[in-house]
């Protein structure tokens, strides 16, 4: 799990410093994305543990059980459900962005989508559980060492 999580952040850090680089430019994340009223809403730290916590279990069951479920049902191969699970998962996080910034989340969730969809398969070897469990703890940690690299950028700006 810990060498899938470590590929999952040298996949993501790059996407991550393009980003933080063009939206210096293009203003991508801008005021009228989805969620930063949420933040202003919540505040840091319950919008942190959504990120963190609540939403990688909900995502491990809408992202790669839902495709899983629909790829045994109709017997098609795992390498099926890799592609579907990983088309899947990177297009539902792009889902109310406009335009050139629904292309950049969903580019830039594929490595990610590709990980976890793989790490179901490795985690379902063995039970559904183990599937569930392993998928929402590399999710999670994904998640965390983004947020923090994010909230490290933040502070670096004021």
């Amino acid at each position: 799990m810990l060498s899938i999580w470590l590929i999952d952040m040298v996949a993501i850090l790059p996407i991550y410093a393009i980003v933080w680089t063009l939206d210096r430019h293009y203003h991508f994340f801008g005021p009228d994305v989805p969620g930063a009223s949420f933040l202003e809403k919540y505040g840091a730290l319950k919008v942190y543990l959504i990120v963190v916590v609540g939403a990688p279990v909900i995502e491990t069951f809408i992202g790669q059980g839902l495709p899983w479920l629909i790829t045994r049902l109709l017997r098609l191969p795992s390498a099926f459900f890799l592609a579907i699970s990983t088309l899947w998962f990177a297009w539902l996080h792009g889902v109310g962005f406009h335009r050139a910034d629904f292309w950049v989340m969903v580019l830039g969730h594929l490595v990610a989508a590709f990980l976890l969809a793989f790490t179901w398969l490795h985690g379902r070897k063995h039970s559904r559980w183990q599937a569930i469990w392993m998928t929402a703890s590399v999710h999670m940690l994904a998640n965390f060492t983004v947020t923090f690299v994010y909230i490290l950028g933040e502070l670096s700006h004021a």
